[in-house]
């Protein structure tokens, strides 16, 4: 397998195993069988890495089909992202949301991602304006919490 591959495969099974906040580039380029200097030639950084892995794990799942009508494409979509042999991709992309709300960088490549993927007209969390205006801070669990600004 490629370079690229692996340190997804890597970046993958290290963000399952211990969490995004425990995963560190030099880790993943030691699992892959790299230099840690190699990993930023494939990759600009963690977040890069993880919304990359992100892509990948969520390509994995079965082919999304878009002759069905919206409403049953949905149901599918779901019926294999919630399927037992999809747990590893379910861990991983809760980790990644968590962290996206206490690091701005991966917040915004995954905004980028959300801007790129989605169909239809923008909405107020899709644009790098609604994105602005998500404060983010971490509660006395350490576990992320994320709110909406009222309007002053």
């Amino acid at each position: 397998m490629a370079t690229p591959g692996r340190l997804l495969d890597a970046g993958f099974t290290v963000c399952v195993e211990r969490g995004v906040d425990a995963l560190t580039l030099a880790e993943v380029a030691t699992r892959a069988g790299v230099t840690a200097n190699a990993v930023y030639k494939h990759f600009d950084s963690k977040a890069a890495l993880l919304v990359a892995t992100a892509r990948r794990a969520l390509q994995s799942l079965p082919p999304d089909d878009r002759a069905l009508d919206p409403p049953d494409r949905a149901r599918a979509l779901m019926h294999a992202f919630l399927s037992p042999s999809a747990v590893s991709v379910r861990r991983f992309m809760a980790e990644l949301a968590a962290a996206a709300l206490c690091h701005d960088d991966l917040l915004e490549l995954m905004g980028e991602w959300n801007d790129e993927t989605l169909a239809g007209p923008p909405t107020a969390t899709n644009t790098a304006a609604g994105r602005a205006k998500v404060k983010r801070c971490t509660c006395w669990c350490s576990a992320p919490v994320s709110w909406r600004r009222s309007r002053a």
